[in-house]
């Protein structure tokens, strides 16, 4: 496949793109992905770089450039799923990049963001992370991945979000009622992952899921999926994963719903089901790329563009900077939030032999909120 026939091949991506959306865009958007094909060809060599490799950087430039976004769409379904505590960063490393980690996940805490990245465990690795939210809701996760010779890794996750217990109250007795009642969410998962060859990982994670309000529960099934690629394109790696693909939950039981009849005085109790919710499903797809490898410092840039069922597309940009891997600064933003923007990170990590620890620390912005902040501890043996 020569140079000419790339080019033709990323503006034939172009095209298919446009008509898929439904719209046109400028020009201008044609013109810059095939400078980028021309430049990758003049740098690498057609013979070095695979045309394959750069039709696929082609296509993901134009997903995320067409697809991801920062403008609002016609409208937000905002309230039309259920079980947000799926959406909620897990560990400050993540975090503390404004949550572009689709790439760069290679924990136990991948389990949480892209399973294919738990193939990059080498014997065990554990983490755990703690987030203080706003409202004195606790966000807490524990997970614990093993790698099992040529069959690949399993890995096991926990995550819980919980609130102190709140008082009751009713139409009658609007000041409370006495009784207390408790408000909790947890997902229970199982993942395996592994390389398919040496460029290419796979991971996929079942989990359980439990949202508790009062005496009622909603339980339900989902999956995620995810890969990651290293291209050969220099350093740049492509990665893709689909979170909580599962059933509609809803709660068990009935509940009284009271109303006043119209133009009396009189309540009315009818006793009603509830009704079902879907699971908050996203598509991620994400970029990461080597900006140094030195032995001294290593510094990493992440990009990732996420489409949510219940919101606009959102885009999170992130950096990773470790010097002589012992201290790591981190820092990110998050595009087409109400709130949330700045992010900021620190990690320090030493060894024992080959036991390994990392400790890290995440700072978030939330606006009107003022802030959050998330605590991480990592182990690998």
């Amino acid at each position: 496949m020569n140079q000419n026939h790339v080019r033709r091949t990323s503006l034939f991506v172009v095209t298919l793109t446009k008509a898929h959306r439904g719209r046109q865009k400028p020009d201008l958007l044609s013109c810059i992905v095939v400078n980028l094909v021309d430049f990758a060809c003049k740098r690498m060599g057609i013979l070095q770089a695979s045309a394959a490799n750069l039709v696929l950087v082609t296509c993901l430039l134009l997903f995320l450039l067409t697809h991801f976004s920062p403008a609002q769409s016609d409208f937000d379904k905002v309230g039309t799923a259920g079980a947000q505590f799926l959406k909620l960063g897990v560990g400050a490393r993540a975090n503390g990049m404004g949550g572009a980690y689709i790439g760069m996940a290679n924990s136990a805490g991948a389990a949480f963001w892209n399973p294919a990245g738990l193939a990059k465990i080498e014997k065990r690795d554990v983490d755990f992370s703690h987030l203080s939210w706003i409202a004195d809701i606790r966000h807490d996760a524990l997970s614990y991945a093993h790698h099992w010779g040529g069959v690949g890794v399993f890995a096991l996750s926990f995550v819980q979000l919980g609130a102190p217990d709140m008082e009751v109250t009713t139409t009658q007795q609007q000041e409370g009622t006495g009784e207390m009642f408790t408000y909790r969410d947890l997902a229970i998962g199982l993942s395996y992952a592994r390389n398919l060859t040496d460029a290419f990982a796979v991971g996929i994670t079942v989990k359980y899921i439990d949202e508790q309000i009062y005496t009622y529960h909603a339980r339900g099934i989902a999956f995620d999926i995810g890969t990651q690629y290293r291209t050969g394109f220099y350093s740049l790696s492509i990665s893709f994963a689909i979170s909580n693909f599962g059933q509609d939950l809803r709660f068990g039981g009935a509940y009284q719903n009271t109303e006043v009849v119209a133009g009396t005085n009189t309540m009315l109790s009818q006793e009603r089901e509830f009704a079902s919710f879907p699971l908050p499903l996203r598509f991620s797809g994400g970029l990461t790329y080597d900006l140094l490898n030195l032995k001294s410092l290593k510094s990493r840039i992440a990009l990732d563009g996420l489409h949510f069922n219940d919101y606009s597309e959102r885009i999170h940009l992130g950096s990773e900077n470790w010097i002589r891997d012992i201290l790591a600064l981190r820092a990110g933003y998050k595009f087409n939030y109400q709130e949330e923007g700045l992010t900021l990170g620190l990690g320090l990590q030493t060894r024992i032999d080959n036991f390994y620890l990392r400790v890290d620390y995440a700072y978030s912005d939330l606006g009107v909120f003022d802030r959050v902040d998330t605590f991480s501890v990592n182990f690998s043996f």
